[in-house]
């Protein structure tokens, strides 16, 4: 698995209901396998702008992803996941995308 990688997996949500989601591989912790994530969802009405992420059926980078229809990273949406439940992935994000969700990230953290 590397930077970049979008795998599915199901993970605690903020009610504390369980769902199956992609997520995006952005940073491996050090040690122990384990990665920071961001969700992805489907659910385009909920993009924060300036924040998440919109990457749309039209666009080039769409058909490396995985994705079945349009959707969002959810940037501030983070989490840490072990490794070794990764089952693999599912696409991939270019590098230029993974740059500008930690560059937003980062910009909403420090503000």
């Amino acid at each position: 698995m590397r930077e970049g990688d979008i795998v599915k997996l199901e993970i605690r949500q903020p009610d504390g209901s369980l769902k199956t989601r992609p997520l995006l591989l952005v940073k491996k912790a050090p040690k122990y396998n384990d990665w920071i994530v961001m969700a992805i969802s489907s659910q385009t009405q909920q993009e924060v702008k300036d924040l998440d992420i919109l990457i749309e059926e039209n666009n080039e980078v769409f058909r490396g992803t995985g994705l079945i229809k349009k959707s969002i990273v959810r940037v501030a949406f983070i989490n840490t996941i072990s490794g070794k439940h990764i089952p693999g992935a599912i696409g991939r994000l270019p590098q230029e995308i993974l740059r500008q969700a930690k560059e937003r990230f980062t910009k909403y953290f420090l503000n």
